[in-house]
Protein backbone atom coordinates (compact mmCIF):
# COMPACT_ATOMS: atom_id res chain seq x y z
CA UNK A 1 0.00 0.00 0.00
CA UNK A 2 1.39 3.25 -1.73
CA UNK A 3 1.55 5.56 1.67
CA UNK A 4 0.75 9.13 0.19
CA UNK A 5 2.40 12.31 1.35
CA UNK A 6 1.77 14.42 4.00
CA UNK A 7 -0.39 17.31 3.26
CA UNK A 8 0.37 20.56 5.48
CA UNK A 9 -3.30 21.77 6.46
CA UNK A 10 -4.53 24.64 4.86
CA UNK A 11 -5.19 28.03 6.85
CA UNK A 12 -7.86 29.67 7.20
CA UNK A 13 -9.51 32.38 4.51
CA UNK A 14 -6.35 32.04 2.52
CA UNK A 15 -7.08 32.59 -1.21
CA UNK A 16 -6.27 30.49 -3.69
CA UNK A 17 -3.21 31.43 -5.59
CA UNK A 18 -4.54 33.25 -8.58
CA UNK A 19 -6.29 35.83 -6.09
CA UNK A 20 -3.00 36.23 -4.17
CA UNK A 21 -1.37 37.65 -7.34
CA UNK A 22 -5.02 40.15 -8.23
CA UNK A 23 -4.30 42.39 -4.99
CA UNK A 24 -1.06 43.16 -5.73
CA UNK A 25 -1.90 44.19 -9.62
CA UNK A 26 -4.98 46.34 -7.78
CA UNK A 27 -2.68 48.29 -5.78
CA UNK A 28 -0.41 49.09 -8.89
CA UNK A 29 -3.37 50.33 -10.80
CA UNK A 30 -4.29 52.76 -7.74
CA UNK A 31 -1.20 54.19 -7.59
CA UNK A 32 -0.73 54.75 -11.44
CA UNK A 33 -4.35 56.40 -11.40
CA UNK A 34 -3.10 58.98 -8.66
CA UNK A 35 -0.06 59.49 -10.55
CA UNK A 36 -2.13 60.67 -13.30
CA UNK A 37 -4.37 62.43 -11.61
CA UNK A 38 -1.68 64.35 -9.92
CA UNK A 39 0.23 64.94 -13.63
CA UNK A 40 -2.54 66.63 -15.11
CA UNK A 41 -3.39 68.47 -11.70
CA UNK A 42 0.10 69.92 -12.10
CA UNK A 43 -0.19 70.67 -16.13
CA UNK A 44 -4.49 72.76 -15.45
CA UNK A 45 -3.23 74.79 -12.16
CA UNK A 46 -3.11 78.66 -12.95
CA UNK A 47 -0.12 80.07 -14.42
CA UNK A 48 1.58 81.81 -11.89
CA UNK A 49 1.76 85.59 -12.52
CA UNK A 50 5.03 87.17 -14.18
CA UNK A 51 6.18 89.92 -11.32
CA UNK A 52 4.63 93.37 -12.22
CA UNK A 53 7.52 96.58 -12.57
CA UNK A 54 7.40 98.33 -9.48
CA UNK A 55 5.22 101.59 -9.94
CA UNK A 56 7.37 104.14 -10.64
CA UNK A 57 8.84 107.00 -8.23
CA UNK A 58 6.25 110.22 -9.02
CA UNK A 59 5.17 110.32 -5.12
CA UNK A 60 1.71 111.82 -4.52
CA UNK A 61 -0.27 113.22 -2.38
CA UNK A 62 -2.89 115.60 -4.13
CA UNK A 63 -5.08 113.45 -3.67
CA UNK A 64 -8.32 112.83 -6.53
CA UNK A 65 -11.40 114.66 -4.98
CA UNK A 66 -14.87 113.40 -5.95
CA UNK A 67 -16.74 115.51 -8.89
CA UNK A 68 -20.47 116.23 -8.64
CA UNK A 69 -23.05 113.70 -8.77
CA UNK A 70 -24.12 113.79 -12.16
CA UNK A 71 -27.61 114.74 -12.82
CA UNK A 72 -30.59 112.17 -13.76
CA UNK A 73 -30.13 111.22 -17.29
CA UNK A 74 -33.53 111.23 -19.51
CA UNK A 75 -33.13 109.60 -22.51
CA UNK A 76 -34.55 111.39 -25.49
CA UNK A 77 -37.53 109.43 -26.42
CA UNK A 78 -38.57 109.20 -22.80
CA UNK A 79 -38.50 113.29 -22.87
CA UNK A 80 -42.11 114.88 -22.21
CA UNK A 81 -42.01 118.58 -22.84
CA UNK A 82 -43.30 120.07 -19.72
CA UNK A 83 -45.54 123.02 -20.34
CA UNK A 84 -43.69 126.68 -19.90
CA UNK A 85 -45.11 130.26 -18.63
CA UNK A 86 -43.88 132.92 -21.11
CA UNK A 87 -43.28 135.69 -19.43
CA UNK A 88 -44.80 138.72 -21.50
CA UNK A 89 -42.61 141.52 -20.17
CA UNK A 90 -39.07 142.01 -22.24
CA UNK A 91 -35.74 140.08 -21.58
CA UNK A 92 -33.65 141.78 -19.25
CA UNK A 93 -30.62 143.79 -20.87
CA UNK A 94 -27.44 142.23 -20.27
CA UNK A 95 -24.88 144.17 -17.73
CA UNK A 96 -21.44 145.43 -19.67
CA UNK A 97 -18.66 143.78 -17.42
CA UNK A 98 -15.92 146.02 -17.08
CA UNK A 99 -13.97 146.31 -20.65
CA UNK A 100 -5.69 106.36 -36.46
CA UNK A 101 -7.70 103.64 -37.54
CA UNK A 102 -11.15 103.94 -38.87
CA UNK A 103 -13.70 102.02 -36.83
CA UNK A 104 -17.95 102.37 -37.76
CA UNK A 105 -19.67 104.05 -34.95
CA UNK A 106 -20.91 100.84 -32.22
CA UNK A 107 -24.60 100.24 -32.91
CA UNK A 108 -27.15 102.37 -30.96
CA UNK A 109 -29.03 100.59 -27.62
CA UNK A 110 -26.87 97.69 -27.90
CA UNK A 111 -25.27 96.79 -24.67
CA UNK A 112 -21.30 96.73 -24.47
CA UNK A 113 -19.45 93.45 -23.74
CA UNK A 114 -18.14 93.44 -20.29
CA UNK A 115 -14.71 95.73 -19.89
CA UNK A 116 -11.52 93.38 -19.15
CA UNK A 117 -9.86 93.66 -16.23
CA UNK A 118 -6.93 96.47 -15.99
CA UNK A 119 -3.00 95.29 -15.56
CA UNK A 120 -1.61 95.79 -12.47
CA UNK A 121 1.22 97.87 -14.51
CA UNK A 122 -1.15 100.16 -15.90
CA UNK A 123 -3.33 100.45 -12.68
CA UNK A 124 0.51 101.48 -10.95
CA UNK A 125 1.18 104.28 -14.22
CA UNK A 126 -2.85 105.74 -12.96
CA UNK A 127 -1.77 106.10 -9.17
CA UNK A 128 1.70 107.74 -10.13
CA UNK A 129 -0.38 109.84 -12.54
CA UNK A 130 -3.27 110.92 -9.76
CA UNK A 131 -0.96 111.58 -7.15
CA UNK A 132 1.01 114.46 -6.76
CA UNK A 133 3.89 115.16 -4.03
CA UNK A 134 2.56 118.44 -2.66
CA UNK A 135 4.59 117.97 1.13
CA UNK A 136 7.98 119.95 -0.08
CA UNK A 137 5.64 123.19 -1.73
CA UNK A 138 4.57 123.74 -5.25
CA UNK A 139 5.01 121.27 -8.06
CA UNK A 140 8.90 121.47 -9.32
CA UNK A 141 10.04 121.25 -13.22
CA UNK A 142 11.57 117.86 -12.09
CA UNK A 143 8.25 116.52 -10.96
CA UNK A 144 6.49 117.99 -13.98
CA UNK A 145 8.82 115.91 -15.95
CA UNK A 146 8.26 112.76 -14.27
CA UNK A 147 4.49 113.12 -13.98
CA UNK A 148 5.20 113.74 -18.12
CA UNK A 149 7.19 110.43 -18.04
CA UNK A 150 4.45 108.49 -16.50
CA UNK A 151 1.51 109.74 -18.96
CA UNK A 152 4.02 108.93 -21.72
CA UNK A 153 4.21 105.62 -20.82
CA UNK A 154 0.42 105.15 -19.94
CA UNK A 155 -0.12 106.39 -24.08
CA UNK A 156 2.34 104.25 -25.16
CA UNK A 157 1.01 100.84 -23.57
CA UNK A 158 -1.58 101.09 -25.97
CA UNK A 159 -4.65 99.38 -25.77
CA UNK A 160 -3.37 97.99 -22.51
CA UNK A 161 -3.99 101.11 -20.66
CA UNK A 162 -7.60 101.33 -21.70
CA UNK A 163 -9.25 99.48 -19.07
CA UNK A 164 -7.29 101.23 -16.61
CA UNK A 165 -8.55 104.51 -17.90
CA UNK A 166 -12.19 102.96 -17.80
CA UNK A 167 -11.66 102.26 -14.38
CA UNK A 168 -10.48 106.00 -13.36
CA UNK A 169 -12.99 107.43 -15.45
CA UNK A 170 -15.38 105.26 -13.37
CA UNK A 171 -14.91 106.65 -10.14
CA UNK A 172 -16.23 109.87 -11.15
CA UNK A 173 -13.21 111.27 -9.69
CA UNK A 174 -10.43 114.68 -10.85
CA UNK A 175 -7.10 115.85 -10.16
CA UNK A 176 -7.77 119.70 -10.84
CA UNK A 177 -4.57 120.45 -12.19
CA UNK A 178 -4.70 124.15 -12.96
CA UNK A 179 -5.63 124.67 -8.46
CA UNK A 180 -2.10 123.36 -7.55
CA UNK A 181 1.02 125.88 -7.18
CA UNK A 182 2.26 125.55 -10.56
CA UNK A 183 0.34 122.86 -12.25
CA UNK A 184 0.24 124.32 -15.18
CA UNK A 185 3.71 122.56 -15.54
CA UNK A 186 2.02 119.58 -16.42
CA UNK A 187 0.14 121.44 -19.62
CA UNK A 188 -3.52 119.80 -18.79
CA UNK A 189 -5.47 121.20 -16.78
CA UNK A 190 -7.30 118.09 -14.68
CA UNK A 191 -6.83 114.29 -14.89
CA UNK A 192 -9.88 113.84 -16.68
CA UNK A 193 -9.26 115.54 -19.66
CA UNK A 194 -5.53 114.10 -19.52
CA UNK A 195 -7.23 110.43 -19.50
CA UNK A 196 -9.65 111.49 -22.66
CA UNK A 197 -6.74 112.74 -24.75
CA UNK A 198 -4.67 109.52 -24.22
CA UNK A 199 -7.84 107.90 -25.54
CA UNK A 200 -7.62 109.97 -28.12
CA UNK A 201 -3.75 109.46 -28.83
CA UNK A 202 -4.09 105.59 -28.01
CA UNK A 203 -6.71 105.27 -30.51
CA UNK A 204 -8.33 102.01 -32.12
CA UNK A 205 -11.60 100.19 -31.25
CA UNK A 206 -11.28 100.30 -27.47
CA UNK A 207 -10.31 103.77 -27.00
CA UNK A 208 -13.38 104.65 -29.49
CA UNK A 209 -16.39 103.00 -27.32
CA UNK A 210 -14.72 104.01 -24.07
CA UNK A 211 -14.59 107.91 -25.51
CA UNK A 212 -18.30 107.08 -26.75
CA UNK A 213 -19.69 105.57 -23.82
CA UNK A 214 -18.50 108.71 -21.61
CA UNK A 215 -19.76 110.92 -23.63
CA UNK A 216 -23.19 109.36 -23.77
CA UNK A 217 -23.05 109.33 -19.58
CA UNK A 218 -21.64 112.57 -18.61
CA UNK A 219 -23.16 115.55 -17.32
CA UNK A 220 -20.16 117.98 -18.24
CA UNK A 221 -21.13 119.85 -20.97
CA UNK A 222 -17.53 120.25 -21.70
CA UNK A 223 -16.68 116.97 -21.70
CA UNK A 224 -19.71 115.89 -24.20
CA UNK A 225 -18.12 119.02 -26.53
CA UNK A 226 -14.30 117.38 -26.18
CA UNK A 227 -14.76 113.81 -26.73
CA UNK A 228 -17.03 114.76 -29.54
CA UNK A 229 -14.29 116.57 -30.77
CA UNK A 230 -11.73 113.45 -29.95
CA UNK A 231 -13.90 110.68 -31.87
CA UNK A 232 -14.15 113.09 -34.57
CA UNK A 233 -10.09 113.27 -34.68
CA UNK A 234 -10.20 109.60 -34.49
CA UNK A 235 -12.87 108.42 -37.29
CA UNK A 236 -13.81 111.41 -39.08
CA UNK A 237 -17.41 111.80 -39.93
CA UNK A 238 -18.52 109.07 -38.06
CA UNK A 239 -19.75 109.85 -34.97
CA UNK A 240 -21.35 113.46 -35.37
CA UNK A 241 -25.06 111.74 -34.69
CA UNK A 242 -23.80 110.25 -31.40
CA UNK A 243 -22.40 113.33 -30.09
CA UNK A 244 -25.75 115.31 -31.45
CA UNK A 245 -27.83 112.24 -28.98
CA UNK A 246 -25.35 112.90 -26.23
CA UNK A 247 -25.49 116.67 -26.41
CA UNK A 248 -29.45 116.85 -26.66
CA UNK A 249 -29.95 114.27 -23.51
CA UNK A 250 -27.52 116.46 -21.44
CA UNK A 251 -29.28 119.97 -22.39
CA UNK A 252 -32.65 118.30 -21.31
CA UNK A 253 -30.71 117.47 -18.28
CA UNK A 254 -29.07 120.92 -17.92
CA UNK A 255 -32.58 122.33 -18.47
CA UNK A 256 -33.86 120.92 -15.22
CA UNK A 257 -31.72 123.52 -13.52
CA UNK A 258 -30.22 126.00 -16.03
CA UNK A 259 -28.22 127.22 -12.87
CA UNK A 260 -25.58 124.96 -12.55
CA UNK A 261 -24.08 124.33 -15.71
CA UNK A 262 -22.89 126.81 -18.45
CA UNK A 263 -24.32 124.67 -21.14
CA UNK A 264 -22.62 126.46 -24.43
CA UNK A 265 -20.37 123.66 -25.38
CA UNK A 266 -23.71 121.45 -25.97
CA UNK A 267 -24.96 124.19 -28.47
CA UNK A 268 -21.03 124.22 -30.15
CA UNK A 269 -21.97 120.50 -30.82
CA UNK A 270 -25.35 120.88 -32.27
CA UNK A 271 -23.87 124.20 -34.62
CA UNK A 272 -20.93 121.52 -35.71
CA UNK A 273 -23.03 118.07 -36.33
CA UNK A 274 -26.58 119.29 -36.55
CA UNK A 275 -26.40 122.79 -38.48
CA UNK A 276 -29.41 123.53 -40.21
CA UNK A 277 -30.94 120.59 -38.67
CA UNK A 278 -30.91 121.61 -35.17
CA UNK A 279 -33.10 124.77 -35.87
CA UNK A 280 -35.74 122.65 -33.71
CA UNK A 281 -33.03 121.97 -30.98
CA UNK A 282 -32.29 126.27 -30.61
CA UNK A 283 -35.99 126.93 -30.95
CA UNK A 284 -36.50 125.29 -27.77
CA UNK A 285 -33.01 125.99 -25.79
CA UNK A 286 -34.57 129.62 -26.40
CA UNK A 287 -37.18 129.62 -23.82
CA UNK A 288 -34.25 128.42 -21.36
CA UNK A 289 -31.11 130.52 -22.75
CA UNK A 290 -32.25 133.54 -24.33
CA UNK A 291 -28.75 134.87 -25.33
CA UNK A 292 -26.99 131.62 -26.17
CA UNK A 293 -29.86 130.21 -28.69
CA UNK A 294 -29.99 133.14 -31.06
CA UNK A 295 -25.96 133.69 -30.77
CA UNK A 296 -26.02 129.75 -32.02
CA UNK A 297 -28.50 130.79 -34.78
CA UNK A 298 -26.50 133.91 -36.23
CA UNK A 299 -23.09 131.35 -36.09
CA UNK A 300 -25.05 128.91 -38.46
CA UNK A 301 -22.85 128.84 -42.37
CA UNK A 302 -24.83 130.33 -44.67
CA UNK A 303 -27.28 132.13 -42.88
CA UNK A 304 -29.29 129.31 -41.85
CA UNK A 305 -30.37 130.45 -38.80
CA UNK A 306 -31.99 133.78 -40.16
CA UNK A 307 -35.21 132.34 -40.49
CA UNK A 308 -35.83 130.94 -36.80
CA UNK A 309 -34.07 134.33 -35.94
CA UNK A 310 -36.96 136.30 -37.84
CA UNK A 311 -39.54 134.13 -35.94
CA UNK A 312 -38.28 134.62 -32.70
CA UNK A 313 -37.82 138.65 -33.60
CA UNK A 314 -41.96 138.53 -34.66
CA UNK A 315 -42.34 136.56 -31.33
CA UNK A 316 -45.12 134.79 -33.46
CA UNK A 317 -48.06 133.77 -30.44
CA UNK A 318 -45.96 134.96 -27.50
CA UNK A 319 -43.17 131.77 -27.95
CA UNK A 320 -40.03 133.97 -28.21
CA UNK A 321 -40.60 136.61 -25.36
CA UNK A 322 -36.98 136.20 -23.66
CA UNK A 323 -35.35 136.29 -26.99
CA UNK A 324 -37.40 138.23 -29.18
CA UNK A 325 -35.57 141.16 -28.74
CA UNK A 326 -32.31 139.66 -28.35
CA UNK A 327 -33.13 137.89 -32.08
CA UNK A 328 -33.18 141.37 -33.61
CA UNK A 329 -29.74 142.43 -32.24
CA UNK A 330 -28.11 139.19 -34.07
CA UNK A 331 -30.31 140.22 -37.01
CA UNK A 332 -28.75 143.24 -37.35
CA UNK A 333 -25.24 141.38 -36.89
CA UNK A 334 -25.73 139.31 -39.42
CA UNK A 335 -26.95 142.23 -41.92
CA UNK A 336 -23.41 142.99 -43.33
CA UNK A 337 -23.46 139.31 -44.62
CA UNK A 338 -26.67 138.33 -45.65
CA UNK A 339 -29.25 140.79 -47.56
CA UNK A 340 -32.07 138.50 -46.19
CA UNK A 341 -31.47 139.56 -42.41
CA UNK A 342 -30.78 142.87 -43.65
CA UNK A 343 -34.82 142.83 -45.10
CA UNK A 344 -36.17 140.80 -42.10
CA UNK A 345 -34.83 143.68 -39.47
CA UNK A 346 -36.26 146.47 -41.22
CA UNK A 347 -39.47 144.82 -41.80
CA UNK A 348 -39.63 143.85 -38.07
CA UNK A 349 -39.01 147.16 -36.79
CA UNK A 350 -41.58 148.63 -38.58
CA UNK A 351 -44.10 147.36 -36.28
CA UNK A 352 -41.88 146.84 -32.99
CA UNK A 353 -40.47 149.84 -30.90
CA UNK A 354 -37.88 148.58 -28.99
CA UNK A 355 -36.14 150.33 -25.27
CA UNK A 356 -33.76 152.67 -25.38
CA UNK A 357 -31.17 149.66 -24.46
CA UNK A 358 -32.48 147.48 -27.25
CA UNK A 359 -31.88 150.67 -29.90
CA UNK A 360 -28.34 150.99 -28.79
CA UNK A 361 -28.10 147.46 -28.77
CA UNK A 362 -29.12 147.32 -32.29
CA UNK A 363 -27.13 149.98 -33.63
CA UNK A 364 -23.60 148.84 -31.75
CA UNK A 365 -24.75 145.31 -34.19
CA UNK A 366 -25.07 147.55 -37.23
CA UNK A 367 -21.70 149.73 -36.58
CA UNK A 368 -19.59 146.03 -36.70
CA UNK A 369 -20.36 144.66 -33.16
CA UNK A 370 -20.03 140.52 -33.26
CA UNK A 371 -21.04 138.36 -30.50
CA UNK A 372 -19.91 135.35 -29.13
CA UNK A 373 -19.04 132.28 -27.01
CA UNK A 374 -17.02 133.37 -23.65
CA UNK A 375 -15.95 129.83 -23.70
CA UNK A 376 -15.85 128.66 -27.71
CA UNK A 377 -13.02 126.72 -28.04
CA UNK A 378 -14.55 123.16 -27.94
CA UNK A 379 -14.92 122.74 -31.75
CA UNK A 380 -13.72 125.72 -33.15
CA UNK A 381 -17.04 127.55 -33.41
CA UNK A 382 -16.77 131.01 -34.29
CA UNK A 383 -14.60 133.29 -31.80
CA UNK A 384 -13.38 136.84 -31.84
CA UNK A 385 -11.75 137.75 -35.09
CA UNK A 386 -8.31 140.01 -35.23
CA UNK A 387 -8.02 142.88 -35.22
CA UNK A 388 -11.24 143.69 -33.37
CA UNK A 389 -11.56 146.78 -30.62
CA UNK A 390 -14.32 147.39 -27.61
CA UNK A 391 -14.92 144.48 -26.35
CA UNK A 392 -17.35 143.75 -23.64
CA UNK A 393 -18.45 140.86 -21.48
CA UNK A 394 -21.37 139.67 -19.61
CA UNK A 395 -22.47 136.70 -17.40
CA UNK A 396 -26.37 136.25 -16.70
CA UNK A 397 -25.98 134.68 -13.08
CA UNK A 398 -30.03 132.84 -13.76
CA UNK A 399 -28.88 130.81 -16.50
CA UNK A 400 -24.94 131.07 -16.40
CA UNK A 401 -24.65 132.54 -19.57
CA UNK A 402 -21.52 134.02 -20.32
CA UNK A 403 -20.98 135.99 -23.39
CA UNK A 404 -18.30 138.47 -24.91
CA UNK A 405 -18.78 141.02 -27.90
CA UNK A 406 -16.12 142.83 -30.00
CA UNK A 407 -16.79 145.53 -32.99
CA UNK A 408 -14.87 143.84 -36.12
CA UNK A 409 -15.80 147.16 -38.53
CA UNK A 410 -12.01 147.81 -39.13
CA UNK A 411 -12.20 144.57 -41.12
CA UNK A 412 -14.78 146.35 -43.53
CA UNK A 413 -14.23 147.00 -47.08
CA UNK A 414 -15.16 150.68 -47.93
CA UNK A 415 -18.17 149.14 -49.86
CA UNK A 416 -19.27 146.82 -46.82
CA UNK A 417 -19.29 150.17 -44.82
CA UNK A 418 -21.64 152.05 -47.79
CA UNK A 419 -24.21 148.75 -47.25
CA UNK A 420 -24.11 149.44 -43.52
CA UNK A 421 -24.53 153.35 -43.84
CA UNK A 422 -27.86 152.62 -46.73
CA UNK A 423 -28.67 149.97 -44.46
CA UNK A 424 -29.36 152.07 -40.97
CA UNK A 425 -30.98 154.45 -43.41
CA UNK A 426 -33.91 152.26 -44.76
CA UNK A 427 -34.25 151.07 -40.63
CA UNK A 428 -34.47 155.05 -39.86
CA UNK A 429 -37.07 155.51 -42.78
CA UNK A 430 -39.18 152.42 -41.30
CA UNK A 431 -39.05 153.53 -37.92
CA UNK A 432 -38.44 157.49 -37.45
CA UNK A 433 -37.83 156.75 -33.61
CA UNK A 434 -34.52 154.76 -34.46
CA UNK A 435 -33.00 158.32 -35.76
CA UNK A 436 -31.27 159.34 -32.23
CA UNK A 437 -30.38 155.76 -31.15
CA UNK A 438 -28.45 155.18 -34.55
CA UNK A 439 -26.77 158.54 -35.29
CA UNK A 440 -23.52 158.03 -32.95
CA UNK A 441 -23.22 155.13 -35.47
CA UNK A 442 -23.91 156.19 -38.74
CA UNK A 443 -21.63 159.03 -37.96
CA UNK A 444 -18.79 156.62 -36.50
CA UNK A 445 -19.14 154.60 -40.03
CA UNK A 446 -18.85 157.73 -42.14
CA UNK A 447 -15.97 158.79 -40.37
CA UNK A 448 -14.54 155.33 -41.62
CA UNK A 449 -15.40 155.74 -45.15
CA UNK A 450 -13.92 159.24 -45.36
CA UNK A 451 -10.59 158.05 -44.78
Amino acid sequence: MTQEPLRKPARLNQAPSGERMRKPVVFGVIAVSLALIAGLWYLSRPASKPPVPPAETATVQAKATSRPHAAPRVSPENLVPAPVQIPTQEAATPEQAVPKQSVPPPAQNKAMAPAPAASAYTRSLIGNLTNLDLSHGPITPEQAQAWKQQYDKLIKAGAESVPAIREFLAQNLDVNFKSLPNGDQLGISSMRLAMFDALRQIGGPDALALSTEVMQTTADPKEVALLAANLDSMAPGQYGETALAAARVALANAALDPSKVDVAPLLQVLQKYGGANALSDFQEAANKWNYYAPIALAQLPAGAGIPVLAQMAQNAGGAFASSSTFALQMLAQLASQYPDAASVLVEQLKHVQPSSQSWFNIASALGGEMTFYSDSGYLNTSGPPTNFTNPKAWHMAATDQNFQAVNVSANWTPQQIQSQLNLIDQVVAANPAAAQALQPTRTALAAKLSK
